[in-house]
């Protein structure tokens, strides 16, 4: 009897597929691990444990494997913080501690308990707050040199290990926001009113009440900004109301735009402001204009004049192309 060929490639590839999924099972990293193990790879082992975990939480070979190598990774970050400790290589002792916190929270989550040794708590302690005083002396000191950018990191590392250290948070405040005050000071001063805007958002984002960067910010902005005021279009086309489109299209353009520093005065406000004014929005002369701009606080005036339009219809074009559907289908 032979089998058709269609249902024999349909075979393979559903072996193919089983075999494949059975190279990457949970079991099958068990094994995996194990060789590791019995080379003496320990850490690689626990990692390969773990996965096997990960993908069958009631695997209780991977379990146990993983709480058995687990362990002695730990000890082995518990004996490079010890060894740090010996050499007084207090960053390496913090940062093989916290190795060691790590892989015990880690393996925590996924049901492993490992025998931590809490009593060597007190000795990071007193590790940790010997190098957050000298950090703390140091980025002092950097700060009082305005060495800006270096106490930065000195208090950012410092923050890290304690959020409250002292007065590290304000003092974290002003080596960020110092140099950034006076580089927008410098650009205000020198009228590059958009750049100070910039620097001085950054520093009240910060800290909004940090002297007096908040004001500052907007007055460059007042100082910066660039008001363009619409005096109504005129048309001398043969289109009729072609003038209000153009200029609602124009409006509508600039209104959208979300640049601080463009200020559109629009038809309806220009309005009211004549008629507190006594003036009219008909006739106005060049001179006119310039006492209009200068009552209004305006850079430019926008006027236009559409001299000739065209509108015309083409002809409808048709055009046919070759269309696909997509689906999906369960094998």
């Amino acid at each position: 009897m032979f089998t058709p060929r269609p249902l024999l490639s349909f075979l393979t590839a559903c072996l193919t597929v089983l075999a494949f999924s059975g190279c990457n099972g949970s079991k099958a990293f068990v094994k995996r691990a194990a060789k590791m193990e019995e080379a003496g790879m320990t850490p690689q082992a626990a990692n390969l444990y773990y996965t096997a975990v990960i993908k069958k939480p009631s695997n209780v070979d991977a379990m146990v494997g993983l709480k058995r190598t687990g362990q002695i990774v730990l000890a082995q970050h518990i004996s490079s913080f010890d060894q740090a400790v010996m050499n007084h290589q207090r960053e390496g002792a913090l940062d093989a501690w916290h190795d060691a916190e790590a892989w015990d929270t880690k393996l925590e989550a996924v049901g492993v308990n490992l025998a931590f040794p809490d009593a060597k708590r007190a000795l990071y302690e007193t590790v940790k707050n010997a190098h957050l005083d000298e950090s703390y002396r140091k980025a002092n000191e950097l700060l009082e040199e305005e060495a800006f950018e270096e106490a930065l990191r000195e208090f950012d590392a410092i923050l890290d290990l304690d959020g409250s250290y002292e007065d590290a948070p304000a003092l974290r405040v002003v080596a960020y926001c110092e140099p950034l005050y006076r580089s927008g000071t410098a650009a205000q001063e020198a009228g590059r009113f958009r750049e100070a805007y910039t620097t001085f958002g950054k520093v009240v984002e910060e800290d909004g009440a940090y002297k007096d960067a908040a004001a500052r910010r907007e007055a460059s902005l007042t100082e910066g900004r660039f008001t363009i005021a619409m005096v109504e279009f005129k048309n001398g086309s043969s289109l009729v109301n072609l003038e209000v489109k153009m200029q609602s299209m124009v409006e509508q353009r600039l209104m959208a735009t979300d640049d601080p520093f463009l200020k559109v005065v629009d038809r309806e406000s220009l309005s009211l402001i004549l008629q507190e004014q006594n003036m009219g929005m008909n006739g106005l002369t060049s001179g006119g204009d310039v006492e209009l701009g200068n009552i209004l606080g305006a850079k430019a005036l926008l006027k236009a004049t559409i001299t000739t339009a065209n509108h015309s219809i083409g002809p409808l074009t048709t055009s046919k192309q070759t269309g696909y559907e997509q689906y999906k289908v369960e094998r």
